[in-house]
């Protein structure tokens, strides 16, 4: 049986599982399965609000487990007025 993205990241990552909230594992699982995207989007996808999805981005951004793999175009800019970041898993060597 093959081991959850969610799990592998975060073991592969050195997280412990008890620093990990729900939130941070939908989010894992989510961009495991659908590839990268904005805040906006996962929150839409995960029907909670981006204020909610950002924190959560930014934790899981700074333990390693996902990293900005683009910006979103210009037309497409939320927040504070800029392109969006689109979020990925981080790849794994």
């Amino acid at each position: 049986m093959e081991i959850a993205t969610t799990q592998r990241v975060l073991l592969f990552f050195g997280v412990q599982s008890d620093q990990v909230t729900p939130l941070d594992e939908q989010i894992l699982d989510l961009l495991g399965h659908s590839g990268p995207m904005s805040a906006i989007d996962l929150g839409r996808a995960l029907r909670k609000d981006r204020s909610v999805v950002r924190p959560a981005l930014l934790r899981l951004h700074q333990r390693g487990a996902i990293e900005i793999a683009g910006r979103s175009s210009a037309a497409r800019s939320w927040g504070d007025g800029g392109p969006a970041p689109i979020w990925a898993l981080r790849q794994t060597p």
